[in-house]
């Protein structure tokens, strides 16, 4: 998803005891969203409960599984159907997506998404709400914990453990009310409805230890969540709105763009760089990454050094890096060596010009 390319350039005079291109800060880069299709056609009410995407395909469910051809996400077409309880939380992993109605998690071969066919299913601790999965595990939110099941074999998943509390830095928390937990790398994540988002280090994922929380606005109530290409999505659901919070950095996140939406959602999917609202509608909408502000360097030359500098945003989540050379006419731009996640970098210069830009691979 991350289609925008930036190029900023110091030219540094040879000879020169100073010089400077200007000094800007650049946040992390938020997420513009778009419009871009709906379904029903009609925009007929549906009372949508779960939704999941990959590849050219979106699911949900409401009274059954349905499965859309999405290859246009601004036409998308119904090509099957399957039965299945009547509100259900889907998730998907490889060719199998799974489906939690109640007491139970459903397994549907989704292999052949025209005719999808369930193929077993797993006796779940308790009643359950929102499954989501992450790296062959899934999390299945159950408002005051949560089941962690390892989905290596498909088709028989076993309980690696269920989540009743946490450890906090003053002491032990609690779910309060977890809507949905989602996952990436060794990081979940609990939206926690009134509660905000909360990170929890999974290291030991039979030992999960708070590390951060997080509420973009003060009145937001998070019931679905979604975690894409290092950013968040949290259905603001009583104020028709969808928040996104860049999650690069687990510890330090930061708010990353909002969208008003015509009706409330509460499930939200991301796949493909498209995300897909649902409650009575699904919206599609196309997510683009911008930068937020322009970055700039500002330059220093002591001698026949010059010492660079780009500040003022996270360099992991960014990915910027620094790039030289000796003409523009012939593009023979390289990399500084070591500039990687860096904020600042120290070259020579030698006789003649130097030309320097950030880039953004």
């Amino acid at each position: 998803m991350k289609t925008w390319k930036d190029r900023f350039r110091l030219i540094i005079p040879a000879g020169i005891m100073a010089c400077s291109a200007g000094l800007m800060g650049f946040a992390a880069s938020n997420v513009s969203l778009s419009l871009v299709g709906f379904w029903p056609p009609d925009k007929h009410g549906l009372g949508i409960y779960g939704i999941a995407a990959a590849g050219n395909y979106a699911y949900y469910t409401d009274q059954a599984l349905h499965v859309l051809h999405v290859h246009n996400p601004g036409q998308p077409r119904l090509i099957s159907e399957l039965a299945v309880g009547s509100q259900s939380s889907i998730a998907i992993s490889g060719n199998h997506l799974y489906v939690v109605d109640g007491p139970m998690l459903s397994i549907v071969d989704i292999s052949e998404p025209m005719a999808p066919v369930a193929v077993g299913d797993f006796p779940l601790l308790k009643p359950s709400g929102n499954v989501t999965i992450s790296e062959e595990r899934a999390y299945i939110a159950e408002g005051d914990s949560v089941e962690v099941l390892d989905l290596t074999d498909p088709l028989n998943p076993w309980r690696i453990t269920r989540w009743t509390g946490f450890a906090t830095s003053t002491g032990d928390g609690l779910p309060s009310g977890t809507c949905v937990a989602a996952a990436s790398g060794n990081y979940a994540f609990l939206a926690e409805a009134y509660d905000g988002m909360v990170v929890l280090d999974i290291t030991d994922v039979t030992k999960p230890q708070e590390v951060a929380r997080y509420k973009g606005s003060a009145k937001a109530v998070y019931w679905g969540l979604a975690i894409d290409d290092g950013y968040a999505y949290l259905p603001d659901f009583p104020f028709t709105g969808l928040q996104v919070a860049d999650v690069t950095d687990p510890t330090g996140i930061q708010w990353a763009g909002e969208i008003g939406l015509s009706s409330a959602a509460g499930q939200v999917a991301v796949a493909g760089g498209y995300v897909y609202m649902a409650n009575d509608l699904i919206a599609i909408y196309r997510a683009v990454e911008v930068p937020s502000q322009v970055p700039a360097i500002t330059g220093f030359a002591p001698g026949r050094a010059a010492k660079s500098f780009w500040v003022g945003w996270n360099p992991a989540a960014a990915g910027m890096k620094l790039q030289k050379c000796e003409s523009l006419a012939d593009s023979g731009w390289r990399d500084v060596d070591g500039s990687e996640l860096l904020s600042h970098a120290e070259v020579s210069v030698g006789s003649g010009q130097s030309f320097f830009r950030l880039a953004k691979p």
